[in-house]
């Protein structure tokens, strides 16, 4: 009976388990039960509702798994409560207060998993990456930063944006956004403020002129207006 992988951990931190038995058990595990060949396939919709793999691995392991497995790229998990959280962003302060989080799979998982890669390669250009959060590993094209669930040559898998890709597409389109809208308001503002000056250089205009010009002024707006008689001597007087 396989043990569980909290037991595992807690066997490993004081030193009477480690990895390379583990490993050891592992394999000679699969030798054995080839005759109950089970590919590696969950759904990847229940996943995506709870995880998207985003975070680009920090460092490189390699492992000591058979030779059906590839080299593991470890990515740094921290145990922040607030991580799912869609407006929260993991800063250095959350790894001091939480710790983080080791990538402790079940063995029967791990079983799978390699099961899964004997039948489906990885390409070069893909790399295999742990996540912590849900103690499995996912998928992930070097070249592209695309990610899957599953090897990409797997009927089943679907390939999309790594969640940290999108998250950038969706920033800069808020960003472009609200740059527009301000720019919008800056011109508003501007339009109505030379409207203002013009208004205020209209009344100055009309203080600095004397008397004689403000007469001319004043029966060319009464002419241009469709009310007004030209022939009418009352139009060019200046009682009302």
């Amino acid at each position: 009976m396989p043990l569980s992988s909290a037991l595992q951990a807690r066997l490993i931190e004081r030193g009477i388990l480690n990895a390379t038995n583990i490993n050891a058990a592992l394999d000679a595990s699969a030798e054995n039960d080839e005759k109950s060949e089970e590919v590696f396939a969950e759904s990847y919709d229940e996943r995506d509702d709870h995880h998207s793999s985003s975070t680009i691995p920090k460092k490189t392991v390699s492992s000591n798994f058979s030779a059906a497995d590839v080299q593991i790229e470890f990515e740094e998990c921290i145990k922040c409560p607030n991580k799912w959280n869609p407006y929260h962003t993991c800063v250095e302060y959350c790894k001091k207060r939480y710790g983080i989080k080791q990538y402790t799979p079940d063995p029967a998982t791990e079983k799978r998993r390699r099961k899964m890669l004997k039948k489906y390669p990885l390409p070069s250009n893909w790399r295999e990456v742990s996540d912590a959060n849900l103690d499995r590993c996912y998928y992930w094209n070097l070249e592209t930063d695309e990610v899957s669930w599953l090897p990409p040559s797997h009927p089943r898998s679907h390939i999309t944006q790594s969640a940290i890709k999108l998250k950038q597409k969706e920033l800069e389109k808020k960003t472009a956004e609200a740059q527009k809208q301000a720019s919008g308001s800056s011109k508003k503002k501007k339009k109505k403020k030379n409207s203002n000056d013009a208004g205020e250089r209209s009344d100055t205009d009309e203080e600095d002129l004397n008397p004689v010009q403000k007469l001319k002024r004043k029966i060319a707006g009464k002419m241009l207006s469709y009310d007004a008689d030209p022939m009418d001597p009352s139009s060019y007087s200046d009682v009302p």
